[in-house]
């Protein structure tokens, strides 16, 4: 089982249990993967009783408003382009290698249109 603390506002699991932002989900489900930084992962340690709170990288305000940076492990021939590739959720942003304050795209991207996007740009 997993465990999850819901940073985000209320949540209604498959069962139709309400969780609001604050409350431990525990789970099979990946509620990390599936919804972003809107859950937390929490790991036990067996041998302690208090629960240590996964670290959740944050590296600076474009990570807030883009989400992490998922070019190598998802578009690696993005960066021969000179481009880098945000996710946030399930949304994607392209940017310029030197300006990556500023999205290229103006719209949100599927993580199935953001190649055909570098490649307009090229």
């Amino acid at each position: 089982m997993l465990k999850f603390k819901n940073l985000g506002g209320d949540h209604v699991d498959l069962e139709g249990r309400m969780y609001h932002r604050g409350d431990i989900i525990t789970t099979h489900s990946d509620l990390h993967a599936a919804f972003g930084d809107k859950f937390l992962p929490l790991t036990e340690d067996p041998k302690k009783k208090e629960v240590d709170v996964a670290p959740v990288e944050v590296d600076s305000e474009r990570e807030m408003k883009f989400g992490k940076d998922v070019t190598k492990a998802m578009f690696p021939e993005a960066l021969n382009d000179g481009f880098r590739v945000f996710q946030r959720v399930r949304d994607f942003y392209v940017m310029d290698e030197d300006d990556l304050d500023t999205p290229l795209n103006k719209k949100r991207l599927t993580e199935k249109s953001v190649s055909k996007f570098i490649e307009k740009q090229i």
